[in-house]
């Protein structure tokens, strides 16, 4: 691995001391928010009406924020039950989350295909691909440490340069990365 990547790799995790309360959607919250922005703008607002949340929801997806009805569903309840203006005890809401076996596709699904899309090919000057992209296979911690800890700056997939930021997924247990 080459050292500045290993390196911005160590800084975007950093970024990672924002943390979200457990809870059932919590996962789906890291992986749809964090594509436009950091976990501040909904722990500041902790404590806003189910209402508020559907409007700030609202907005995100006017602002394409890539969320459908059914996330749309979960990523409100979850805001309203977390961070409104009522919630439950630490203890209880860590004891609300499942541990079941993972769905790799829909792991992908929720987290990934937003940016790199269903099939991974990614989007053109925006998002790499993930499908034919060599960098993945040469170094198998590699794509498990970008997962962890994001990127930023820019990478080369396939002779094309891509210059953004991926989010860091910190809050994904073992098995799903």
């Amino acid at each position: 691995m080459k050292k500045g990547i290993l390196i911005a790799l160590l800084l975007a995790g950093l970024a990672m001391a924002e943390e979200l309360p457990k809870g059932p959607g919590v996962d789906l919250v890291y992986a749809k928010c964090q594509i436009c922005h950091d976990l501040t703008y909904p722990l500041q607002n902790a404590g806003l009406s189910e209402a508020d949340w559907e409007g700030i929801v609202d907005d995100m997806i006017d602002y394409g924020a890539p969320i459908n009805e059914e996330e749309r569903a979960v990523i409100i309840k979850y805001l309203a039950t977390y961070l409104g203006p009522n919630p439950p005890p630490a203890e209880e809401a860590a004891a609300a989350e499942t541990t079941a076996t993972v769905d790799g596709k829909a792991a992908y699904a929720a987290n990934c295909a937003g940016c790199h899309q269903a099939e991974g090919q990614g989007v053109p000057g925006a998002f790499p691909p993930l499908k034919g992209n060599p960098v993945l296979v040469k170094d198998a911690t590699y794509p498990a440490l970008v997962v962890l800890f994001g990127l930023q700056g820019q990478i080369e997939v396939n002779g094309a340069a891509y210059n953004g930021a991926m989010p860091p997924l910190g809050h994904l247990d073992d098995a799903t990365v």
